[in-house]
């Protein structure tokens, strides 16, 4: 008979429990070492009562300076992401303690005894007792990620101080849209906050105003089928009413579920448009004083100009009665008069089309040729009174989009310049030139004047600069040219290594349809 002292036959010898409790022990220990995170056991009272090599390295300490320390330890210096205290009651070790509620991934900031501040991620973990059910000690798990941190605060910061909304719009394949990020200068901007947007993406069309929204849409589905940079200015509506211009820029990138993401740009240009509206309204004040003052200075040759038809018609008028039994002379001088008309009629519409005053331009598809024509008009009278000879060569067929005023005050200019450059020397004579290559539309003026020094080439444009004398000229015709050839697309520049002055204009083809 078995004594009821005696163990039960089937019972685990203790010195095999004690066994697998050691291996289990030795087990734990190895993952606890092996692990490339720190942890550490804190006890009830918040105390650290073990920890891995791991934690040690991470926080800069010895073991001697890290066992025993509690949470409340004020040598810890611990910050919150916004650079505030983080009170030691409030460690994740110690919520857990108080709450008995896991605590996961808490950003901590953690002064090491080398004056720098380590970031951390810490988790914490609860064991409870078996006999009240209270937390016994404390699992605390934390990952060093100051490196990613620094990045991460630094892009914050580039974000933050950004020109304009930063921001990443995406489209689905089934032609769905979201942000998945927009910076919190989309407020200054739109006047909405970057959730407004996540939540109803649709605002940016809705945004925009009515007469841009048709545009805007077109760019971003050109930019989705061809995966071309997203490039796009126009106007929007802010939440407050205010009209603004934007330009946003961006660049597509497709992911492997066909997913479309722009990262990109968004800027508000209101100011710069309203200063480039109003240079263009001053350039066209300036450019209207200067056509005014040619039109000063060419009266007197262009009543000239017509007087000598007027007197065609006043003889040719007095005349008739005498072949009105002469049917061949009496059609001859009315013939005569007829050119006459049309010759006066042709300067007074050309005089009053270069008079016209507009604040915008009036952009067609013309022929350089014509409008030269139309220019040698207005100029021949300056000519013949320096006893300039005049002569154009006009090969160019494709025409130019241009304002037809504009381009002819920039030929009136030039002229007027070469004549009065050339009434000096023995031989006068100035040149008009229209031809073309492949790419662009080349008008150029040539005189027989002295040409123009290399050391002041650069100047010849600048306002108020000018070579002739005082009271003939106010400096302002090539700046006033170079700035409508500038709005025109066009180049204008004096030809080197060529023996007479001559200044090349080059016109950019059109892309005709």
């Amino acid at each position: 008979m078995q004594n009821s002292n005696s163990p039960p036959t089937d019972a685990v010898p203790p010195t095999k429990i004690t066994n697998e409790l050691r291996d289990c022990n030795r087990q734990f220990q190895l993952v606890f070492e092996s692990t490339t995170d720190g942890m550490a056991l804190q006890a009830a009272d918040g105390r650290i009562i073990h920890f891995n090599h791991q934690a040690a390295a991470i926080l800069g300490l010895t073991e001697d300076q890290l066992l025993g320390r509690t949470s409340l330890d004020p040598r810890w210096h611990a910050v919150r992401e916004d650079g505030s205290m983080f009170p030691g009651e409030e460690h994740p070790a110690m919520v857990t303690i108080k709450t008995g509620v896991p605590q996961h991934s808490v950003t901590m900031g953690i002064r090491t005894p080398d004056g720098l501040t380590r970031w951390l991620k810490v988790s914490a973990t609860p064991f409870q007792g078996e006999i009240n059910g209270q937390v016994a000690c404390v699992l605390v798990t934390f990952t060093d990620f100051t490196t990613q941190f620094n990045q991460y605060r630094q892009l914050a910061g580039v974000v933050k101080n950004s020109p304009g909304m930063i921001y990443q719009f995406c489209m689905r394949t089934d032609g769905s849209m979201y942000f998945s990020f927009v910076s919190p200068t989309a407020y200054d901007i739109y006047e909405i906050t970057p959730k407004d947007f996540e939540k109803d993406p649709a605002l940016m069309i809705s945004m925009a105003h009515p007469d841009d929204q048709t545009g805007l849409m077109t760019a971003i589905q050109h930019s989705a089928a061809t995966m071309a940079p997203f490039n796009w200015k126009g106007r929007i509506i802010s939440r407050l009413g205010k009209h603004k211009w934007i330009s946003a820029k961006s660049l597509p990138q497709k992911d492997s579920l066909g997913t479309i993401s722009w990262d990109g740009l968004i800027t508000d240009i209101t100011r710069d448009i309203e200063m480039q509206e109003a240079l263009s309204f001053e350039r066209a004040k300036a450019a209207q004083a200067a056509k005014l003052a040619s039109l000063g200075e060419m009266s007197a040759g262009l009543a000239h100009e017509i007087n000598n038809p007027l007197a065609i018609i006043d003889g040719g008028l007095s005349l008739l009665s005498r072949f009105k039994d002469d049917p061949e002379k009496f059609a001859a001088k009315l013939e005569g008069i007829k050119k006459a008309t049309h010759r006066i009629a042709r300067i007074v519409l050309s005089l009053k089309k270069f008079s016209r005053s507009s604040e915008k331009l009036e952009m067609n598809y013309l022929n350089i040729n014509n409008i030269i024509d139309e220019t040698m008009i207005l100029v021949q009278a300056k000519a013949k009174k320096h006893d300039t000879i005049m002569s154009a060569e006009c090969a160019a067929t494709t025409p130019i989009y241009c304002d037809e005023v504009e381009i002819e005050q920039v030929l009136i200019n030039l002229i007027g310049n070469a004549i009065d450059a050339a009434k000096d020397q023995s031989e006068r004579w100035v040149r008009v030139s229209a031809t073309e290559d492949a790419q662009t539309v080349i008008l150029r003026v040539t005189d027989s004047g002295p040409g123009i020094p290399k050391k002041i080439r650069d100047q010849i444009f600048e306002p108020f600069f000018t070579t002739k004398k005082v009271g003939e000229g106010t400096g302002l015709g090539l700046s006033i040219s170079k700035g409508i050839l500038d709005e025109h697309k066009a180049t204008i520049a004096v030809l080197e290594n060529e023996p007479n002055t001559c200044f090349e204009i080059r016109f950019p083809k059109p892309e005709l349809t």
